[in-house]
């Protein structure tokens, strides 16, 4: 699978990356280093623990990161869970934390995949 084969089937925006990074091989080279960062594990944990305000410092930054990387579907998920938690709600961010699930496991199992 190419790098714009991959953003199709997460629901990202390969045109809006190859604004940021124009080369293919590059943008591999992030989504790699994107499997790498924290923030979502650091989501799940704070979650867990009950953590709102743990919780939202992880959902943004995550929401900061996927939108950088032009990874839509994400981004909207993370922002949900975002604006649940900067307002405290920490039930309704954890009614939305599957969907956050669903699209960053998506990500990284066809990040696997990419050539």
């Amino acid at each position: 699978m190419n790098s714009e084969e991959f953003y199709m089937q997460i629901g990202g925006s390969y045109e809006e990356i190859l604004k940021r990074i124009p080369l293919p091989d590059k943008i591999i080279k992030f989504v790699n280093m994107f499997l790498k960062d924290t923030n979502y594990g650091e989501l799940v944990k704070t979650l867990e623990a009950d953590d709102t305000e743990g919780a939202f410092k992880a959902a943004h930054n995550l929401k900061g990161v996927s939108a950088n990387l032009a990874f839509s579907e994400l981004t909207r998920a993370a922002s949900d869970i975002t604006e649940a938690l900067r307002s405290g709600n920490l039930e309704e961010a954890k009614k939305i934390m599957p969907g956050v699930k669903e699209k960053y496991e998506l990500i990284e199992k066809l990040a696997k995949e990419i050539e």
